[in-house]
């Protein structure tokens, strides 16, 4: 799946890599945090903090 134009495609492109493929994973591709940790070596809670960081980053990016 691709997100490739729009206002949630271009919010996307000011995040980090990482906090972008956060975000698909959890809500495109139907992962938990605890699975998006195993991928990426680290903790629950850590995950859940960054798709946080970037789901507040993403909602001021679509706003301004």
């Amino acid at each position: 799946m691709g997100i490739v134009d729009g206002d949630l495609a271009q919010a996307l492109r000011g995040l980090p890599d990482k906090k972008i493929q956060i975000v698909l994973l959890y809500y495109f591709n139907g992962l938990n945090d605890r699975e998006i940790g195993e991928i990426y070596g680290t903790g629950r809670t850590t995950i859940c903090d960054q798709r946080n960081d970037a789901i507040k980053k993403l909602r001021l990016l679509m706003e301004s």
